[in-house]
């Protein structure tokens, strides 16, 4: 993990505002942190079949124009449960083909 970025969730859920969680509404962020007073979404592919899938590059860009809700047990265990404004996150997607 970066320097200074502390772990506040794993396999956190995400939905666009305004919404409940349905197929098409959602995605799920494989790590998230938090730096500096930002959340960082961490998505993570890992090998020569990994895709950064076309729905979740959909959603992330509609994410960072509305926003996002974070919500489920992880959001809530790691305290960044609720709305974000799309100036207070950041999106980070890592593909390593291993």
């Amino acid at each position: 993990m970066a320097q200074g970025h502390t772990v506040v969730g794993r396999e956190v859920h995400a939905r666009i505002p305004g919404t409940r969680h349905a197929k098409g509404n959602y995605r799920k962020y494989d790590l998230v942190t938090m730096k500096d007073g930002y959340i960082y979404l961490h998505e993570s592919k890992n090998g020569p079949g990994a895709n950064y899938e076309p729905h979740q590059k959909a959603m992330d860009d509609l994410f960072t124009e509305t926003g996002l809700i974070l919500y489920g047990r992880y959001a809530r265990r790691g305290g960044i449960a609720g709305y974000l404004d799309p100036s207070r996150f950041v999106i980070n997607v890592v593909h390593q083909d291993v």
